[in-house]
């Protein structure tokens, strides 16, 4: 006699629980939703164990005396049994039939047995089942999600929900993915990639509930159909926000720490070089009036003093500095501002700078009037002025003009105030493209020398940004060789 398989569909949505073995009584086939029920996975079983392994020791004898009597009599199926599971979750009971297979000769060919349970067992046991797995998947530290092509949220975990300051699945259900993003065309722009690679990893900004701008890590599958069209995707992600602001904590540590270097390469460079040269002139020039000063008549005497008073000015000029711009590097420079007149001030220093102008025939003049108050730190604004002005007469041939004037930058919205700049301009030899990228930088700071061959450092523009900045405004220049320059800065 030969039967076939029952009429029972062999697969793992079936909802009866099912067994086949060979006629060796070894299992061949067996369904994952065992899971379910026992502590057993289909793999454990498959080629590997007897079938009255599956069961309980107190029903093993009678299950076999069933099947063995069964065998004997060619029956086709054994009475139903109740029995448990071995290793079984919940201490329930189930119907098991065995139907004895054979093959075409009519010989014993193996078992198909049948397990079944009631439809309110069944839901109760894959309702604890979905709860423990709910419960798993809300309480990853990382965020679960599936979403449509078009920005539609199908699934969202806990996490998820929490990482964007949602009060609930609900919520955060009615939202579009899309508006998270802070680049509006970000995800429209990843997704065309993510469709061709499958697997994608990004990082990017997003907005919270609140517009809060925050820094995530998403990492996902794309889900197609047989047809290879996108049906969803699939993706953790993760809240890195925290990683963003200690790398960028530690570029800027990196950054000061590289200025530093820089910084105290260029303080030695000064007072290896550039202080030290100032000086030797000074030693040769006051050896040589001693040594022939009864053979120098007294213009030549005059000519040596004068030389020896600029040397002076200009060591004197690169030691304050040198000591302001250290002061500042160490912090011990702080920003106080007053209420003072522009006008008086600049008169001030065009006055302190008018023998260096007077010796190049210079005519250095303002047309800020004494009536403008601006609210500034006093100290740093004549650093600024008093180094433009004195690096304008520096620069500028003899009988040149130099100009200190001001206007207002009219802002786009009318609600806000009008930016003061202030320019300090130069009929001099002006200054190449190329170098005035340079001249506000301390790793590329340089100096090139004067008309009349006067040194410097380059640390008085440094100087000059460093202060421009701390009153909130920019600083710039604006030069052609051979037509001058114009330096230019605002005071907000």
């Amino acid at each position: 006699m030969y039967l076939d398989f029952p009429e029972i569909g062999l697969n793992d949505d079936n909802d009866k629980f099912f067994f086949i073995t060979d006629a060796n009584w070894t299992i061949k086939s067996i369904p994952s939703v065992c899971q379910h029920i026992s502590n057993y996975s289909a793999d454990k079983f498959i080629n590997k164990l007897h079938y009255s392994e599956l069961f309980k020791a107190d029903y093993k004898n009678e299950i076999e005396q069933k099947v063995l009597s069964t065998i004997e009599k060619k029956g086709k199926q054994t009475n139903s049994l109740l029995v448990q599971f071995n290793e079984q979750i919940k201490n329930n009971s189930f119907q098991l039939n065995i139907i004895i297979i054979y093959n075409e000769n009519g010989d014993f060919s193996g078992l198909f047995g049948v397990i079944d349970y009631s439809t309110e067992m069944l839901n109760e046991m894959l309702g604890n089942f979905k709860k423990e797995h709910h419960q798993l998947i809300n309480n990853i530290p990382l965020g679960i999600y599936r979403t449509t092509i078009d920005g539609s949220v199908i699934f969202a975990n806990k996490t998820l929900i929490e990482i964007f300051h949602y009060e609930s699945p609900k919520e955060f259900k009615k939202i579009n993915i899309n508006n998270l993003f802070v680049e509006s065309e970000y995800r429209s722009v990843a997704i065309n990639q993510w469709v061709n690679a499958e697997n994608y990893c990004d990082e990017f900004q997003a907005y919270t509930k609140e517009k809060e701008i925050i820094w995530v890590k998403d990492e996902g599958k794309v889900i197609k159909d047989n047809k290879g069209n996108v049906l969803y995707f699939d993706g953790i992600l993760e809240d890195i926000s925290l990683e963003k602001k200690a790398d960028e904590k530690r570029k800027t540590s990196e950054l000061k720490l590289k200025e530093l270097n820089i910084s105290k390469d260029k303080f030695f460079s000064i007072i290896s070089h550039d202080l030290k040269a100032p000086f030797g002139q000074f030693i040769s020039a006051t050896q040589l009036i001693l040594d022939r000063i009864d053979e120098f008549e007294k213009t030549q005497i005059e000519k040596l003093i004068n030389l020896l008073n600029q040397q002076a000015q200009q060591s004197y000029k690169l030691l304050e500095n040198l000591l302001e711009w250290s002061k500042n590097q160490r912090g011990l420079i702080k920003y106080e501002p007053k209420p003072l007149s522009l006008g008086n001030l600049i008169n001030e220093i065009i006055q302190g700078l008018d023998q260096m102008a007077t010796n190049k025939t210079i005519s250095v003049n303002s047309s800020i009037q004494s009536s403008l108050i601006i609210y500034a730190d006093k100290d740093m604004l004549s650093s600024i002025l008093r180094n433009l002005i004195s690096n304008a007469v520096k620069f500028t041939e003899e009988k040149g003009n130099i100009t200190i004037s001001k206007s207002f930058i009219i802002p786009e919205d009318p609600l806000d105030e009008k930016i003061l700049e202030i320019s300090v301009t130069d009929s001099g030899i002006g200054i190449r493209k190329e170098e005035i990228d340079k001249l506000f930088k301390i790793d590329t700071a340089f100096s090139t020398r004067g008309t009349q061959r006067e040194s410097g450092t380059g640390l008085g523009l440094i100087l000059c940004k460093d202060f421009v900045e701390k009153h909130g405004g920019q600083i710039h220049v604006e030069s052609e060789p051979g037509k001058g320059s114009s330096f230019k800065f605002t005071l907000p």
